[in-house]
């Protein structure tokens, strides 16, 4: 799997797992923006009523945390249950657009059976898809390992 792909939903992940608490506001909609802006600029289709609905469960301490370090290396500081809508997030992503994006990555490689590529990936459920940008490219992850191992097999010897 390309690097690119991995560190975009690697990406998507940083910025979700910021994500925690109660009814949204005026910061939880600015969260909702830039986490859509973020995905788009990564080329991440997200459905925008989703994002939107996740974002207004931000506590107002988390959001306006959020906000603070977006755009820094710092990490923001937030309560110690806003891991729980990180998963919720990745419900968010529009799988038939990443299968696509993720095909135009891996399957138009040569020597790559298209149809099987496909297949491979249209297998993925929302909890593939946390789990491979949680191991931010670790190839050994468990994850990686079963995707690459799917993969394999949709090569053609001498492409």
């Amino acid at each position: 799997m390309k690097k690119t792909l991995t560190a975009a939903i690697a990406s998507l992940a940083l910025l979700t797992a910021a994500c925690g608490g109660d009814d949204g506001g005026g910061d939880q909609s600015k969260v909702a923006d830039e986490m859509l802006e973020m995905a788009d600029a990564e080329g991440i289709a997200l459905e925008e009523d989703c994002v939107r609905e996740v974002a207004a469960k931000l506590s107002d301490d988390d959001a306006a945390a959020l906000l603070k370090s977006l755009g820094t290396d710092e990490e923001p500081d937030i309560s110690a249950d806003a891991d729980a809508l990180a998963e919720e997030m990745f419900g968010c992503i529009e799988t038939d657009a990443l299968v696509d994006q993720m095909m135009e990555q891996i399957g138009n490689q040569p020597g790559m059976d298209q149809d099987c590529v496909r297949e491979v990936l249209d297998g993925l459920s929302t909890d593939d898809l946390s789990e491979i940008a949680n191991s931010s490219g670790d190839m050994s992850s468990d994850v990686m390992g079963d995707l690459m191992n799917d993969i394999i097999p949709c090569m053609s010897a001498g492409g």
